[in-house]
């Protein structure tokens, strides 16, 4: 009865929707849907520990090592928002004259910060309504994803061929999880990015040995080819501690093409200290720790 008289009623309609909004305060709901499923996500990895112990202490291991950064000297410039949605970019020389930027939603500060260092950028994503209203207008902006060709989504090789680069370009992307199913599309092009700076997603060891195994396949085949020099935890995400390692099930990982630098002999721990959520105070700082002595 109550919502049929809202709804005859256009007048009342307006004032809730004007008003009402102002009494409620939905800025952490964000926040609040990641802790309820970073909750779900340790609550499932605690049950599996008990009939899979070992196994997946193994596999954290396997993975956690592959993802060690390279001792360097580089230095790093944290590019777009000091939280969520920026990444630590190596200042090499001969650095990418061209930058294609795959999932933007609409933070659009590293784009932005980018093109105004001079840099040609290119940025696509599907799953906004139109171009965002904040993005500069010099950056060229594509309403289309990464995936397999469709009317949606395009292969990595076509959109490099939609931005017509021919060498020396960097790629960014951060596609919520889809990336697993399409990064052997990465070896797929004719000129391989210089740099690339990502978000991996889902990080965790799942009851599907097949999807375990192309988690670890997919990182060495990359890294055959490109260094780890930079990985930071988000804490937006869950955390996971096994036997040698301690990591954030999403991370911001800077890779560098072996053939443009040379690293020291030596690899060093890195920790970072990065706030992915600066309001996350119920959860740790964004990490990835991994422990001496390891066995494999």
């Amino acid at each position: 009865m109550t919502f049929s008289i809202i709804e005859r009623c256009k007048y009342l309609q307006k004032v809730l929707v004007k008003y009402v909004p102002k009494f409620l305060d939905f800025t952490d709901y964000k926040l609040i849907k990641a802790r309820v499923k970073n909750l779900e996500t340790q609550v499932e990895y605690l049950q599996n520990r008990i009939l899979y112990g070992e196994q997946i202490d193994t596999w954290y291991t396997q993975i956690s090592k592959l993802l060690i950064p390279i001792n360097h000297n580089l230095k790093l410039e944290r590019v777009g928002s000091h939280s969520d949605g920026g990444y630590n970019v190596p200042l090499i020389k001969n650095f990418p004259n061209s930058w294609v930027t795959i999932g933007l939603g609409y933070n659009v500060e590293f784009e932005n910060k980018m093109q105004k260092k001079g840099f040609n950028i290119y940025t696509f994503d599907h799953t906004v309504k139109t171009r965002p209203a904040k993005l500069l207008k010099n950056v060229n902006f594509f309403k289309l994803g990464w995936g397999v060709n469709s009317t949606e989504t395009i292969s990595l090789l076509d959109i490099i061929k939609k931005t017509q680069i021919k060498s020396n370009w960097g790629l960014k992307f951060d596609i919520e999880g889809s990336e697993w199913p399409l990064l052997h599309q990465l070896f797929d092009l004719h000129s391989h990015p210089s740099i690339i700076i990502c978000e991996l997603h889902d990080l965790y060891w799942e009851n599907d040995n097949l999807k375990n195994t192309h988690k670890l396949q997919t990182i060495k085949k990359i890294k055959r080819m490109y260094y780890v020099i930079s990985i930071n935890g988000n804490n937006f995400s869950a955390e996971i501690i096994s036997k040698n390692s301690t990591m954030n099930g999403v991370i911001e990982l800077t890779l560098i093409r072996k053939n443009l630098f040379t690293p020291k002999k030596n690899t060093k721990k890195q920790s970072f200290t990065q706030y992915n959520h600066k309001n996350n105070t119920v959860g740790r700082k964004s990490i990835f720790q991994i422990r001496a002595k390891q066995k494999v």
